[in-house]
């Protein structure tokens, strides 16, 4: 691992890049520094409402680093965050409120220890560009681009003088899917304890397979298999099968293929009587 990059900074930015998210959905973002180096990605989870729910941090090399579940108020104004290891214990959470009239964040340890030290603070300045304050002082920068069609493309993240440190590249919450040159399918999975629920959009009638793998490769169980015409279909089942009581506890790889051809990325990964991880 990079020991000089500032994880400070980065914790800031993923806190901070909310606001984006009501705008412009995305399913996955990869974060770099500034000599293209990958850092790691992170993939964001939404409900059937398109509200999004949380997000899960993975190192470059795909290894799991944290997830992070939020509450929000009755007004849909995200109140706190709340960030949880491998086994899903809690390992720190974050609580937003108002500094000087421009929203601002706490973050502590499982302990309650501020990891921040004092509250930070981010305002837009600027089009598409958010300055990022601490004690009164700005502190970093944030710059979104978005391509021609309004969707999100790009965030640099720089120091307070305007110097790039970071920048984070993004992949659309749907994913569209290409046979023969042709626009296949579209489709959310929804994981939820050891339930799944896929919405998908085909474009003529396909086998659609969910199946589970164990870290090693190896194919545990085939959940779900059965023809679906085309058109918008919505439907759940649970993960293990109908034996799903028999499946070992662990972490499970879980892919969806139609006609054949996996889609769908990064993969799915669920842990046995738990939740997505």
């Amino acid at each position: 691992m990079n020991l000089s990059v500032n994880w400070k900074c980065i914790l800031l930015f993923l806190i901070v890049l909310r606001p984006v998210f009501s705008a412009t959905p995305v399913k996955r973002m990869d974060l770099f520094d500034n000599s293209g180096n990958s850092l790691m990605f992170v993939v964001f989870e939404y409900d059937l409402n398109g509200n999004n729910t949380g997000r899960t941090i993975y190192a470059a090399d795909s290894t799991f680093l944290r997830k992070t579940t939020f509450t929000n108020s009755e007004s849909g104004e995200r109140i706190r965050e709340q960030s949880l290891n491998f086994n899903d214990d809690t390992i720190g959470y974050t609580k937003f409120t108002i500094q000087n009239n421009r929203p601002a964040i706490d973050a502590f340890d499982q302990f309650g220890l501020n990891q921040l030290g004092t509250p930070v603070s981010y305002a837009e300045n600027g089009e598409n560009t958010y300055d990022i304050y601490q004690n009164g002082l700005v502190c970093y920068k944030m710059k979104y681009d978005y391509s021609t069609d309004g969707e999100l493309d790009r965030v640099d993240i720089l120091d307070k003088n305007s110097q790039m440190l970071y920048y984070a590249t993004f992949t659309s919450t749907v994913k569209t899917y290409n046979h023969n040159k042709n626009r296949r399918a579209e489709s959310q999975i929804h994981l939820s304890a050891d339930w799944c629920r896929i919405s998908i959009q085909l474009k003529k009638e396909s086998s659609l397979k969910v199946c589970l793998y164990n870290l090693s490769g190896q194919l545990v169980s085939v959940p779900f298999s059965k023809m679906q015409i085309s058109g918008q279909q919505m439907f759940q089942f649970r993960i293990g099968g109908e034996n799903s009581k028999k499946l070992a506890r662990g972490l499970y790889i879980l892919r969806l293929f139609i006609d054949g051809q996996e889609v769908g990325t990064p993969h799915k990964y669920f842990a046995a009587w738990g939740g997505v991880k």
